[in-house]
């Protein structure tokens, strides 16, 4: 079931350690993981604990590089590509 408040965007992440998440991207989510606040890229493992760190784990947010799109967005993305092509 999708809640009702999800975005047109959804990214997927995986918890990570700040070693692992030094050398990619990493979301910050509120205290309650349901809203990403920011998203680092490449960040220290001193920045991603003071500022990534999952709340009540000593992990943080791995991006996955996987992403969900709303239909609206789907075919939007679709009618650009149609504009695109066909101006050659």
């Amino acid at each position: 079931m999708v809640p009702d408040n999800r975005g047109d965007i959804c990214g997927f992440a995986k918890s990570a350690s700040f070693d692992q998440g030094s050398r990619h991207g990493v979301f910050k989510f509120d205290r309650y993981r349901t809203e990403v606040m920011d998203f680092y890229q490449k960040a220290s493992k001193d920045f991603l604990l003071k500022n990534a760190q999952l709340e009540g784990s000593n992990d943080c947010a791995l991006d996955m590089g996987i992403i969900g799109l709303s239909p609206d967005v789907a075919r939007a993305l679709l009618n650009w590509q149609i504009r695109q092509s066909a101006r050659g």
